[in-house]
């Protein structure tokens, strides 16, 4: 017996809803697996005394947001949503943004569980508590499916027309990629698959901001030396914004039809442009301009500057984006349209400079009032800021898990900003260890979701992975090494490849039960694995055919019970953590042993009576942070002597990251959160503290 034929779904017919279901109608034919009805939701609405539905399904024409286009004669128009999306394997989702959420309520009983969904909305999400998200990320959550993107350069008049032009695909799945450009491709419509998901789908929603200001720039009567420096800076926040909150994508990405391309046609050929021109010269609000130039269609980049606004005012984030906000403001009219130009000339693009001295050890950037450079000492990894009243400083914050130099000595002064700063949290189900991975992302494993979690670190938004694998047995940590997580189950771990998902290798040997720890040395040629219930070390050696596959060579048996986590110093020096004695034991060897030296550095039962002598984080300053579970943190000095203590933070710290500027990340595995703590602090001297 055949498998049944697959159905497609067009959720929306605005201009562009209707394009899509039109080129969708068309190509479905050279399929012999999809039924050949295309559904398409239509808001009802009456055109000259008529039912929409009814003109477009005996006419095929769109007359009110597409006319003059006619749709091939199996694209029927529904004004019941649930009943466009009855058994659709692929829903196409092409609703202004401020639909989407309510459409998803509506039909998320009726949506198969093994659909997929492509958006085609260009904005975020704003919760009522004000919170921010991606519309993908909301479709997937509500429907519980898999949710793409396609964005690009496509003023949907010119697509229709049949007029040469391109658009980007993002999706990590490559079957269902390929699947949607086979859909919608067509001669003079040509489509590229990438795997940056978020950032093409951002890209899209940041544009029409610019494109606006674009307009703005049009209504004050600029010229286009104008617009270009418009479009330029607004390029540079939509960079940055990207690299700040979504970090890990390819940079060429900004290169695609999504990018670039999707922003100079918006600045000059878009709805945004000519509405927010129309607001300068009119002095009419935004919600009359689009009622009287859009036929009901509704205006983009307006709303997008007031969600990225909510965005950034959550992360503090708001002064690196001076065009985004006057923008917003603007819209609002609590600034004159001329303060654009301000916000131009006063942008941080022209207030930075780069200063070098001849040795290179010192290097700043900097902005002082009369635009000068000042001279920064700083070391490889973290910075000592030497404070100069009204100067204001852009670094680029980067994470650096083993910064070389000390950044804050005064122990009391860390912890208390610690205490005194709210943490954000992301909820996962019994998370474990936390790593960084080559794509930028915050990777943990779920013991009982029995899988691996990626977040953005920004903000801890989950990364939606439809590809990523379930596990037969409960994932205890997770380490990451070229381009490949390392993921221990109780018997065998498991290597999987941290770009596309794919299970690479399993590791084991015999004597391997219940994996807590593991640990590479000589840039990956040994692998080091704690053997927790047979209290074990085991060392396998890297393949000369293959770097992500390990054999075992050796083991040691320790003298505690219970081996946990690692922290390495050296490739002949590293800390073990026990979990049952609460202590941290120290390993040494010469170069040429196979024989380590073990002695005990600190036992921590007497401050944390029981069992849970989970992982341990040297920072910079030579400060032994030991995760003991629901006892908190303890922290030692290097003589092993107890300093402080964080208990407030988080109620059963298993693992944590301790990143520049003493960001920290945290999980938490009795509440069932990964934390994330920034105390907003420069790095002072001991006196300045």
């Amino acid at each position: 017996m055949s498998d049944p034929l697959r159905r497609v779904a067009v959720v929306g017919s605005g201009n562009w809803g209707s394009t899509i279901a039109k080129i969708v109608g068309t190509n479905i034919t050279k399929f012999n697996t999809f039924e050949n009805e295309i559904r398409m939701y239509v808001y009802e609405e009456m055109v000259d005394g008529r039912k929409l539905t009814d003109i477009i399904n005996q006419e095929h024409e769109n007359v009110k947001y597409l006319p003059g286009h006619k749709f091939p004669p199996n694209v029927v128009a529904y004004p019941d949503v649930i009943e466009a999306v009855k058994d659709a394997d692929i829903l196409l989702f092409i609703l202004p943004h401020q639909f989407v959420e309510r459409t998803c309520h509506a039909i998320k009983s009726h949506v198969k569980k093994t659909a997929f969904a492509v958006s085609f909305s260009k904005g975020f999400y704003v919760s009522k508590d004000k919170s921010v998200d991606l519309l993908s990320t909301v479709i997937s959550r509500l429907l519980e499916i898999p949710c793409y993107v396609l964005m690009g350069a496509n003023i949907a008049s010119e697509v229709a027309a049949g007029k040469f032009c391109e658009a980007t695909i993002g999706s990590r799945n490559y079957e269902h990629g390929q699947l949607v450009k086979g859909l919608i491709q067509t001669d003079e419509f040509r489509l590229v698959i990438k795997p940056d998901t978020e950032v093409i789908e951002v890209l899209g929603a940041l544009k029409n901001i610019v494109a606006v200001a674009a307009g703005f720039s049009d209504g004050l009567g600029f010229g286009d030396n104008t617009k270009a420096a418009v479009i330029r800076l607004g390029l540079k926040e939509m960079v940055k914004f990207c690299e700040e909150f979504f970090p890990g994508h390819h940079p060429q990405i900004f290169l695609e039809s999504c990018g670039v391309a999707d922003l100079v046609t918006t600045c000059y050929g878009g709805r945004n442009r000519k509405v927010a021109a129309a607001f300068v010269k009119t002095g009419k609000d935004i919600k009359t301009l689009e009622e009287e130039m859009l036929n009901g269609q509704k205006l983009q980049g307006p709303d997008a500057a007031a969600e990225v606004q909510e965005w950034l005012k959550e992360k503090g984030q708001a002064n690196k984006f001076p065009l985004f906000v006057a923008v917003h403001e603007i819209c609002e009219r609590r600034l004159e349209p001329k303060a654009l130009i301000d916000a131009l000339r006063h942008h941080p693009e022209f207030c930075q400079c780069l200063c070098f001295i001849l040795n290179s050890s010192y290097l700043a950037l900097n902005c002082l009032p009369n635009d000068t450079c000042r001279f920064f000492n700083t070391f490889s990894r973290t910075y000592t800021i030497q404070t100069i009243s009204q100067a204001r400083l852009y670094f680029l914050q980067e994470i650096f898990p083993n910064a070389s130099q000390c950044c804050i000595s005064n122990t009391d002064y860390l912890i208390n900003k610690l205490n005194s700063t709210t943490p954000i949290h992301a909820n996962i189900s019994s998370p474990r260890c936390l790593v960084f991975d080559n794509n930028g992302y915050l990777v943990t494993v779920s013991v009982n979701l029995k899988k691996i979690i990626r977040l953005y670190p920004a903000n801890l938004t989950i990364v939606s992975d439809p590809l990523s694998p379930r596990f037969n047995d409960s994932p205890q940590l997770i380490t990451y090494h070229n381009e490949a997580y390392y993921v221990a189950l109780t018997y065998y771990i498991v290597v999987i490849d941290s770009n596309n998902l794919t299970i690479l290798h399993n590791i084991t040997t015999s004597n391997l039960d219940g994996t807590r720890g593991m640990m590479f040395l000589n840039n990956g040629q040994t692998l080091i694995v704690a053997s927790t219930f047979n209290s074990y070390l085991l060392f396998f050696n890297q393949s000369a055919t293959d770097s992500k596959s390990y054999s075992f060579v050796s083991q040691q048996k320790v003298n505690y019970i219970d081996p946990h986590g690692f922290w390495y110093v050296s490739d002949t020096y590293f800390y073990v953590t026990s979990w049952q004695n609460n202590s941290i034991y120290s390993y040494s060897a010469t170069n040429n042993s196979v024989i380590w030296t073990e002695k005990l550095f600190l036992n921590a039962r007497s401050v944390a009576p029981s069992s849970n002598g989970n992982h341990l984080t040297v920072d910079e300053c030579d400060r032994y942070w030991f995760m003991l579970g629901g006892n908190g943190i303890r922290i030692f000095n290097n003589q092993a002597s107890l300093i402080a203590n964080l208990t407030r933070i988080s109620a059963s710290t298993f693992y944590s990251l301790i990143t520049d500027k003493y960001v920290i990340y945290l999980s938490d595995t009795s509440s069932n959160f990964i934390i994330r703590i920034d105390p907003n602090i420069q790095c002072y001297s001991d006196e300045e503290n």
